[in-house]
Protein backbone atom coordinates (compact mmCIF):
# COMPACT_ATOMS: atom_id res chain seq x y z
CA UNK A 1 0.00 0.00 0.00
CA UNK A 2 3.54 2.33 -0.34
CA UNK A 3 4.26 4.60 -3.20
CA UNK A 4 7.68 3.96 -4.22
CA UNK A 5 8.97 7.26 -3.03
CA UNK A 6 7.67 5.99 0.59
CA UNK A 7 9.36 2.68 0.18
CA UNK A 8 12.96 4.35 -1.09
CA UNK A 9 12.46 6.56 2.61
CA UNK A 10 11.49 3.23 4.15
CA UNK A 11 14.51 1.64 2.88
CA UNK A 12 17.09 4.61 3.61
CA UNK A 13 15.97 4.94 6.94
CA UNK A 14 16.33 1.20 7.59
CA UNK A 15 19.81 1.39 5.66
CA UNK A 16 21.17 4.18 8.76
CA UNK A 17 19.65 2.31 11.23
CA UNK A 18 21.66 -0.97 10.61
CA UNK A 19 24.82 1.01 9.80
CA UNK A 20 24.12 2.43 13.56
CA UNK A 21 23.57 -1.36 15.06
CA UNK A 22 26.78 -2.49 13.27
CA UNK A 23 29.03 0.45 15.28
CA UNK A 24 27.07 -0.79 18.42
CA UNK A 25 28.64 -2.23 20.55
CA UNK A 26 26.45 -3.32 23.82
CA UNK A 27 28.85 -4.00 27.01
CA UNK A 28 25.94 -3.27 29.61
CA UNK A 29 26.28 -6.37 32.43
CA UNK A 30 22.32 -7.07 31.52
CA UNK A 31 23.22 -7.29 28.16
CA UNK A 32 21.97 -10.96 26.92
CA UNK A 33 21.03 -11.05 23.04
CA UNK A 34 19.66 -9.18 19.74
CA UNK A 35 17.73 -10.92 17.78
CA UNK A 36 18.33 -9.86 14.02
CA UNK A 37 16.93 -11.28 10.58
CA UNK A 38 14.23 -8.60 9.61
CA UNK A 39 14.05 -6.61 6.72
CA UNK A 40 11.97 -4.32 8.47
CA UNK A 41 10.84 -2.14 11.46
CA UNK A 42 9.75 -4.54 14.27
CA UNK A 43 6.45 -3.78 15.02
CA UNK A 44 5.38 -5.98 18.14
CA UNK A 45 6.69 -8.41 20.44
CA UNK A 46 6.11 -11.25 22.65
CA UNK A 47 7.67 -13.52 25.58
CA UNK A 48 7.16 -16.53 26.74
CA UNK A 49 6.07 -17.21 30.35
CA UNK A 50 9.24 -19.21 30.78
CA UNK A 51 11.16 -16.87 28.39
CA UNK A 52 11.85 -19.79 26.07
CA UNK A 53 10.52 -18.38 23.48
CA UNK A 54 10.84 -14.58 21.71
CA UNK A 55 8.14 -14.06 18.68
CA UNK A 56 8.21 -10.79 16.74
CA UNK A 57 6.42 -9.15 13.72
CA UNK A 58 7.65 -6.59 11.46
CA UNK A 59 6.34 -4.33 8.65
CA UNK A 60 8.65 -6.74 5.93
CA UNK A 61 5.67 -8.79 6.21
CA UNK A 62 6.75 -11.68 8.47
CA UNK A 63 6.80 -12.60 11.60
CA UNK A 64 9.56 -14.90 13.64
CA UNK A 65 9.92 -16.99 16.44
CA UNK A 66 13.69 -17.28 18.38
CA UNK A 67 13.79 -20.22 20.82
CA UNK A 68 16.39 -21.01 23.17
CA UNK A 69 16.77 -22.36 26.50
CA UNK A 70 19.34 -20.22 27.61
CA UNK A 71 19.77 -16.98 24.79
CA UNK A 72 23.39 -16.49 27.27
CA UNK A 73 25.07 -19.11 25.39
CA UNK A 74 23.19 -20.58 22.87
CA UNK A 75 22.23 -19.32 19.20
CA UNK A 76 18.60 -19.49 19.06
CA UNK A 77 16.99 -21.89 17.03
CA UNK A 78 14.88 -19.16 14.47
CA UNK A 79 12.15 -19.78 12.31
CA UNK A 80 9.76 -17.06 10.42
CA UNK A 81 6.25 -17.26 8.57
CA UNK A 82 5.84 -14.55 5.50
CA UNK A 83 1.87 -12.81 5.27
CA UNK A 84 1.15 -12.33 1.80
CA UNK A 85 0.10 -9.37 0.90
CA UNK A 86 -0.42 -7.56 4.85
CA UNK A 87 2.14 -5.92 7.30
CA UNK A 88 2.01 -7.07 10.30
CA UNK A 89 1.32 -5.06 13.65
CA UNK A 90 0.96 -6.86 16.71
CA UNK A 91 1.78 -10.05 17.65
CA UNK A 92 0.73 -12.21 20.66
CA UNK A 93 1.69 -15.48 22.22
CA UNK A 94 -0.82 -18.08 24.01
CA UNK A 95 1.16 -19.20 27.05
CA UNK A 96 1.38 -23.04 26.31
CA UNK A 97 3.33 -21.92 23.64
CA UNK A 98 1.00 -23.51 21.17
CA UNK A 99 -0.55 -20.68 19.15
CA UNK A 100 0.44 -17.54 17.75
CA UNK A 101 -2.32 -14.59 16.95
CA UNK A 102 -0.96 -11.92 14.42
CA UNK A 103 -2.64 -8.47 13.68
CA UNK A 104 -2.71 -6.92 10.51
CA UNK A 105 -2.79 -3.34 11.21
CA UNK A 106 -4.08 -2.10 7.81
CA UNK A 107 -6.42 -5.20 6.65
CA UNK A 108 -8.00 -4.47 10.16
CA UNK A 109 -7.86 -8.60 10.77
CA UNK A 110 -5.94 -11.46 12.77
CA UNK A 111 -4.69 -14.65 11.49
CA UNK A 112 -4.04 -18.20 14.06
CA UNK A 113 -1.08 -20.23 13.87
CA UNK A 114 -0.45 -23.28 15.06
CA UNK A 115 3.04 -24.00 16.79
CA UNK A 116 4.01 -27.69 17.08
CA UNK A 117 7.32 -28.96 18.37
CA UNK A 118 9.03 -32.42 17.64
CA UNK A 119 11.91 -33.91 19.37
CA UNK A 120 14.21 -36.03 17.48
CA UNK A 121 17.07 -38.13 19.30
CA UNK A 122 18.57 -39.12 16.43
CA UNK A 123 22.75 -37.07 16.45
CA UNK A 124 21.82 -35.44 19.60
CA UNK A 125 18.27 -34.19 20.99
CA UNK A 126 17.09 -31.59 18.08
CA UNK A 127 13.50 -29.92 18.51
CA UNK A 128 12.17 -29.09 15.49
CA UNK A 129 9.27 -26.23 15.26
CA UNK A 130 6.41 -26.15 12.66
CA UNK A 131 4.39 -22.90 11.98
CA UNK A 132 0.75 -23.94 10.55
CA UNK A 133 -1.92 -21.31 8.92
CA UNK A 134 -5.13 -22.41 11.42
CA UNK A 135 -7.29 -19.79 10.53
CA UNK A 136 -8.39 -15.86 9.53
CA UNK A 137 -11.06 -13.78 11.28
CA UNK A 138 -14.13 -13.29 8.39
CA UNK A 139 -14.51 -9.71 8.92
CA UNK A 140 -12.56 -6.57 9.53
CA UNK A 141 -12.57 -5.83 12.87
CA UNK A 142 -11.77 -1.65 13.64
CA UNK A 143 -12.56 1.03 11.01
CA UNK A 144 -8.93 2.08 10.84
CA UNK A 145 -6.06 0.78 11.49
CA UNK A 146 -5.48 -1.87 14.26
CA UNK A 147 -2.67 -1.02 16.21
CA UNK A 148 -3.04 -3.65 19.73
CA UNK A 149 -4.34 -6.88 19.81
CA UNK A 150 -3.78 -9.35 22.80
CA UNK A 151 -4.74 -13.31 23.07
CA UNK A 152 -5.53 -14.25 25.86
CA UNK A 153 -3.56 -16.86 27.76
CA UNK A 154 -5.60 -19.73 27.59
CA UNK A 155 -6.49 -18.98 23.88
CA UNK A 156 -10.31 -18.93 24.60
CA UNK A 157 -10.41 -15.00 23.35
CA UNK A 158 -8.38 -12.05 22.07
CA UNK A 159 -9.05 -8.36 22.60
CA UNK A 160 -7.70 -5.72 19.53
CA UNK A 161 -7.87 -1.79 19.55
CA UNK A 162 -7.58 0.69 16.90
CA UNK A 163 -5.91 3.98 16.23
CA UNK A 164 -6.76 7.32 14.65
CA UNK A 165 -10.51 8.00 15.09
CA UNK A 166 -11.60 4.71 16.11
CA UNK A 167 -11.10 4.69 19.54
CA UNK A 168 -13.18 1.17 20.61
CA UNK A 169 -11.27 -1.65 22.61
CA UNK A 170 -13.09 -4.55 20.99
CA UNK A 171 -13.44 -8.29 22.87
CA UNK A 172 -13.90 -11.39 20.39
CA UNK A 173 -14.04 -14.68 20.52
CA UNK A 174 -11.99 -17.17 18.27
CA UNK A 175 -15.21 -18.24 16.09
CA UNK A 176 -15.46 -14.71 15.23
CA UNK A 177 -18.16 -13.28 17.85
CA UNK A 178 -17.48 -9.84 19.40
CA UNK A 179 -17.98 -10.36 23.00
CA UNK A 180 -17.68 -6.66 23.56
CA UNK A 181 -17.16 -3.17 22.98
CA UNK A 182 -15.82 -0.38 25.14
CA UNK A 183 -15.64 3.09 23.29
CA UNK A 184 -12.82 5.08 24.97
CA UNK A 185 -13.94 8.11 23.76
CA UNK A 186 -10.16 9.88 23.57
CA UNK A 187 -10.18 11.08 20.28
CA UNK A 188 -6.83 9.09 19.79
CA UNK A 189 -5.62 5.59 21.26
CA UNK A 190 -1.52 6.37 21.95
CA UNK A 191 -0.69 3.32 23.67
CA UNK A 192 -2.27 0.40 25.44
CA UNK A 193 -1.22 -2.22 27.70
CA UNK A 194 -1.83 -5.24 29.44
CA UNK A 195 -1.62 -6.26 33.30
CA UNK A 196 1.01 -9.25 34.06
CA UNK A 197 -2.11 -11.07 35.25
CA UNK A 198 -4.43 -10.56 32.07
CA UNK A 199 -7.16 -8.97 33.86
CA UNK A 200 -6.36 -5.40 33.43
CA UNK A 201 -5.55 -3.09 30.18
CA UNK A 202 -4.09 0.22 30.89
CA UNK A 203 -5.42 3.12 27.89
CA UNK A 204 -3.05 6.09 27.14
CA UNK A 205 -5.00 7.81 25.17
CA UNK A 206 -4.82 12.24 23.14
CA UNK A 207 -6.53 13.05 26.61
CA UNK A 208 -5.35 13.60 29.85
CA UNK A 209 -7.04 10.81 31.62
CA UNK A 210 -6.11 6.95 31.81
CA UNK A 211 -8.53 4.26 31.72
CA UNK A 212 -8.07 0.76 33.14
CA UNK A 213 -10.63 -1.48 31.58
CA UNK A 214 -11.20 -4.76 33.48
CA UNK A 215 -11.49 -8.41 31.63
CA UNK A 216 -13.68 -10.40 33.57
CA UNK A 217 -13.81 -14.08 32.74
CA UNK A 218 -15.72 -17.21 34.18
CA UNK A 219 -14.38 -20.57 35.56
CA UNK A 220 -13.76 -21.97 32.15
CA UNK A 221 -11.61 -19.28 31.16
CA UNK A 222 -13.97 -17.63 28.69
CA UNK A 223 -15.13 -13.86 29.25
CA UNK A 224 -17.83 -12.75 30.99
CA UNK A 225 -17.18 -8.94 30.57
CA UNK A 226 -15.40 -6.13 29.28
CA UNK A 227 -15.80 -2.72 31.17
CA UNK A 228 -14.27 0.30 32.87
CA UNK A 229 -12.37 -0.37 36.33
CA UNK A 230 -11.09 2.80 37.31
CA UNK A 231 -9.96 6.27 35.81
CA UNK A 232 -6.84 7.60 36.61
CA UNK A 233 -7.25 11.86 36.93
CA UNK A 234 -4.28 14.30 37.63
CA UNK A 235 -2.45 14.60 34.11
CA UNK A 236 -2.78 17.61 32.69
CA UNK A 237 -1.91 16.99 28.59
CA UNK A 238 -1.95 13.28 26.61
CA UNK A 239 -0.56 10.53 27.69
CA UNK A 240 1.95 9.05 25.53
CA UNK A 241 2.53 5.49 27.81
CA UNK A 242 1.25 3.47 30.84
CA UNK A 243 2.72 0.06 32.36
CA UNK A 244 1.62 -1.82 35.41
CA UNK A 245 4.02 -3.70 37.96
CA UNK A 246 4.17 -7.43 38.23
CA UNK A 247 1.91 -7.74 41.20
CA UNK A 248 -0.78 -5.67 39.32
CA UNK A 249 -1.41 -3.00 42.54
CA UNK A 250 0.44 -0.03 41.17
CA UNK A 251 0.36 1.63 37.10
CA UNK A 252 2.96 4.26 35.98
CA UNK A 253 2.14 7.12 33.42
CA UNK A 254 4.10 9.05 31.14
CA UNK A 255 2.39 12.06 29.58
CA UNK A 256 3.61 14.85 27.51
CA UNK A 257 2.87 17.01 30.52
CA UNK A 258 6.63 16.40 30.94
CA UNK A 259 5.49 14.14 34.69
CA UNK A 260 5.60 10.70 34.96
CA UNK A 261 2.91 10.07 37.59
CA UNK A 262 3.12 6.30 39.86
CA UNK A 263 -0.53 5.31 41.12
CA UNK A 264 -1.96 2.56 43.69
CA UNK A 265 -4.69 0.45 41.82
CA UNK A 266 -5.11 -2.17 44.57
Amino acid sequence: HLSNKDLKRQENELKKAQKKIKRANPTHSSFLRGFKGFKGKVNDFDVSPDGEYVVACSSDGTFRIFRSTDFTEQEPQTVYQKIDFHQPSAISLKHDKKMIAVGMGEAKMVEFYSIDEKTTYEDGVKTKINISFLKRSEERLHKTNMKHMFLDFEGKFYVTGSDEEDTTIKAWSLSGENLGTFATSQLRNHHVMRSENGRFLAIGAWTSDVMILELKTNKDGSLKSLGKAMTLKGHRKGIIDVAFNPSNDKAVTLSKDQTIKLWNID
